[in-house]
């Protein structure tokens, strides 16, 4: 299962090249949203990447406060690949809020209460921020005795430090192809100009988690 979102590509006579608009977060009507192979394959039998443009149909919104961007996909529908853009582009999708929904009350900076979101006014889940400091850490954890590894995306924003679950496949077959058999320890990419696209999942045990969705890596 997997979450895909992306930016509502607006074309029109006076923009036939197409403008970024809002966020839109195709979900499914199981696993909490998450969609499955079938759900996400594209026409040509392949999944969509960072920066592909998609052509999909969409009957409604979910109506989720907390998470306004979902929109429930029309079953039995293909996704159609459109092209791509530029990773430059990401630029010009940069956003700048605050902060990454810092709940004071929260043990964690990966975390946030339900309360203490819908009391958030114009409430986003995602964004595309440009952090400090980035770096990734390989943390081993043990769960029922046995230790697994993990990624975290380790960074600073706007005076705040943050430690989010990082999720992104793709930054991981570059840099942790081989996650389980790496020490812990951390992989610098202070040479790179890093944009992050960050998420606020659904509620677990009543809190929600932000992650790192994707990495973009971009010439300095």
């Amino acid at each position: 299962m997997t979450c895909v979102a992306g930016r509502e590509l607006l074309v029109d006579e006076q923009h036939p090249s197409g403008v970024f608009g809002p966020w839109v977060r195709p979900i499914s009507n199981h696993d909490e949203g998450a969609l499955n192979w079938t759900e996400r394959r594209l026409s040509d039998g392949k999944a969509p990447k960072p920066l592909d443009i998609v052509d999909l149909n969409l009957a409604d919104n979910e109506g989720n406060a907390l998470q306004p961007e979902n929109w429930r996909i029309v079953l039995g529908d293909r996704w159609v690949d459109a092209g791509a853009v530029g990773i430059e582009s990401i630029r010009n999708i940069e956003e700048k809020p605050d902060n990454l929904w810092w709940d004071e009350q929260a043990a964690r900076s990966d975390q946030a209460r339900p309360i203490f979101l819908q009391q958030l006014t114009d409430l986003s889940s995602l964004y595309i921020i440009k952090p400090e400091h980035f770096r990734i850490e390989i943390r081993a954890k043990v769960w029922d005795g046995k230790s697994k590894n993990r990624t975290h995306a380790i960074f600073d924003y706007r005076g705040r430090h943050y430690d989010l679950s990082l999720t992104d496949p793709l930054i991981g077959e570059k840099y942790y192809p081989n996650l389980s058999q790496m020490a812990e320890g951390y992989i610098d990419l202070e040479s790179k100009s890093v944009f992050l696209c960050v998420s606020l999942t659904p509620p677990f045990n009543n809190l929600h988690y932000k992650v790192v969705a994707t990495v973009f890596e971009l010439a300095p």
